[in-house]
C-alpha cells in the first residue's frame, strides 16, 4: 500500500482546548467545565475564522429529608471573523430549582433563571449602512409546578410560569 499525504490543506482546522473538574463533598455535588476554541481555514484563504469559549458551574445540595437545591452558571462568548465584518455573541445565564415535598405524597419544585444574550456586528472602517449594532436580549423566569397521586397509578401535576422577555414583556404559562 501506498501512502499519501494531503498537502492542500484546503478543510477547516480546529484547535480546542478544554477541562472539567467534578467533586463530591458529603451531599453536595460541584461541577466546572469550560471550553477554549478557535477554528481557521488553513488553505491560505484567509476568508473566515471563528473563535469561543465557554465556562459553567454547576451545584447540587441533597437535604436530609429528601428536598434538593440546585445551581448553574453559564456563560458564554462566540466570535465570526470575515474580512471586513466581524459577529459576536455573548450569553450568560443563571438557574436555581429546589425540589421538596408540601408533605401530603407530593413533589413541589420551583426556580427561576435569568438569561442574556448580547449580540454585536463590527464593521470597521465602513461609513455606509448600520455602524456596529449591539442587541441585548433578556429574559427572566419564575415556575412553581406540584404533582401529586390521585390513585397509585393516576398522577396530577399543576404548574404555573411567569416569564419577562425584552420583545413581549410579561408572558403566563400554566
Amino acid at each position: 500500500p501506498v501512502s499519501v499525504l494531503d498537502t492542500t490543506r484546503t478543510g477547516w482546522a480546529r484547535s480546542d482546548l478544554g477541562f472539567r473538574f467534578d467533586q463530591v463533598l458529603g451531599a453536595d455535588t460541584f461541577n466546572l467545565e469550560g471550553d477554549l476554541y478557535a477554528d481557521h481555514n488553513p488553505g491560505g484563504q484567509n476568508l473566515e475564522k471563528a473563535r469561543g469559549g465557554n465556562l459553567n458551574f454547576h451545584w447540587a445540595h441533597n437535604f436530609d429529608g429528601g428536598d434538593s437545591l440546585a445551581v448553574q452558571l453559564s456563560g458564554d462568548n462566540s466570535a465570526r471573523i470575515i474580512p471586513g465584518q466581524r459577529e459576536e455573541l455573548t450569553t450568560y445565564d443563571a438557574q436555581i430549582q429546589h425540589s421538596t415535598s408540601l408533605g401530603w405524597n407530593d413533589a413541589f419544585i420551583w426556580g427561576g433563571e435569568y438569561r442574556q444574550f448580547k449580540e454585536s456586528y463590527y464593521t470597521p472602517g465602513l461609513g455606509f449602512g448600520f455602524i456596529n449594532p449591539i442587541t441585548t436580549i433578556t429574559l427572566e423566569s419564575i415556575f412553581a409546578q406540584e404533582e401529586f397521586s390521585l390513585l397509585p397509578s393516576l398522577k396530577a401535576t399543576l404548574g404555573l410560569k411567569l416569564e419577562n422577555n425584552s420583545y413581549s414583556g410579561l408572558d403566563r404559562k400554566s
